[in-house]
């Protein structure tokens, strides 16, 4: 394998990328993604300067002198799925957590929007009806929800 990209890197364990960047071959054929805000791994602390290390490793064990660590990590913050409201939400829950866990989340510019949207509401319930009853105006049998 000479060269591979890898979504979601976030849910990968370190030994399993170290795995990925053996079969590979070269670590300078990697495209990796992800998002360290995103980690749903229950026992993943995943941050890219974790991932940057094993880089430096591998260069460094490198007997052919041909392997680099990366020079820079590219950050896409222009979001074309959702919009300016949702975000920033998303935005302050992230800001939470690099305030009360700085260490467990890379800091990283926030996402933006590339078009306005109302601001999200919190709903409180005690149970399907009354979510039906918000999102559909009335009757949960004879209406669908639609989302996106």
């Amino acid at each position: 394998i000479h060269s591979s990209y890898v979504d979601e890197v976030q849910d990968f364990t370190e030994a399993e990328m170290k795995l990925l960047m053996l079969v590979c071959g070269d670590p300078n054929g990697f495209f990796l993604t992800g998002d360290t805000a995103q980690t749903i791994a229950r026992g993943l602390a995943f941050r890219f300067q974790d991932l940057r290390s094993l880089f430096h490793l591998a260069a460094e064990s490198d007997p052919t002198g041909n392997s680099l660590p990366p020079r820079e990590i590219y950050k896409l913050v222009n979001n074309y799925r959702t919009h300016s409201g949702v975000l920033n939400l998303a935005n302050s829950v992230v800001a939470l957590i690099e305030h009360h866990f700085p260490q467990s989340i890379d800091k990283l510019a926030h996402d933006k929007g590339l078009f306005d949207g109302p601001k999200p509401g919190i709903v409180g319930g005690t149970g399907y009806e009354e979510l039906y009853a918000l999102l559909l105006g009335g009757d949960s049998v004879s209406a669908e929800i639609e989302f996106g």
